[in-house]
């Protein structure tokens, strides 16, 4: 299954091409939006996942508000897609529901090996930043909505 996992942001968002039945990365980068809304990869997706943003009762600032927005439009990419609430994809990934970036990275890294080198790259070289997360939320999609 091809999944598009997306970490989106008001402005720029990450996003990971990921092959769930191979554990390979495709594609990956931190790129404005409107530049992911006309990649050519979106018309060979099984599925969209994306992060929404669960807002608890608690005050909302204009950036949430805004990438609530890019989070509807990215849904518009492709006919079948998922809405990841970023609790339940945590602790997929890391068995807690808060557990913070560092802890995320690592236990991506525990599960496909270490990042490597320029000379030696590894599965996640070149992962960085918000990359992380929409990986995080691509392998919880494959593992969760099948292979």
């Amino acid at each position: 299954m091809i999944i598009l996992g997306i970490d989106p942001g008001p402005e720029q968002s990450a996003y990971v091409l990921w092959d769930s039945a191979e554990e390979k990365i495709l594609a990956y980068d931190l790129e404005k939006n409107n530049a992911i809304h006309e990649h050519y990869f979106v018309t060979l997706l099984d599925l969209l996942a994306i992060e929404v943003p669960c807002l608890r009762g608690n005050i909302v600032w204009q950036q949430v508000i805004d990438t609530a927005f890019e989070a509807g439009r990215f849904t518009m990419l492709h006919k079948k897609f998922i809405k990841v609430n970023p609790a339940h994809w945590r602790k997929h990934i890391t068995g807690k529901v808060n557990a913070p970036d560092s802890q995320v990275k690592q236990c991506l890294m525990a599960r496909f090996g270490e990042k490597g080198t320029k000379k030696a790259p590894g599965k996640l070289y070149g992962m960085k930043s918000h990359i992380w997360d929409a990986l995080g939320i691509a392998v919880y999609a494959g593992d969760t909505y099948g292979t």
